[in-house]
């Protein structure tokens, strides 16, 4: 889970609201490290992303 809190780190000090990637398993730890460090992020997969977007 160290990895996936380096990315969110990243992510926060980077001001982005949605993480998205195409792993289903990078999308659970993601969203298991976002809960744990407290923020309004989202974790998307990009399909699923995509395809609110169409």
């Amino acid at each position: 889970m160290d990895i996936a809190k380096d990315r969110i780190d990243e992510a926060v000090e980077s001001d982005i609201d949605i993480l998205l990637t195409e792993c289903p398993f990078c999308v659970g730890n993601l969203a298991d490290s976002v809960k744990k460090e407290k923020t309004n992020m989202k974790v998307l997969d990009i399909i699923d992303y995509i395809a609110t977007k169409i």
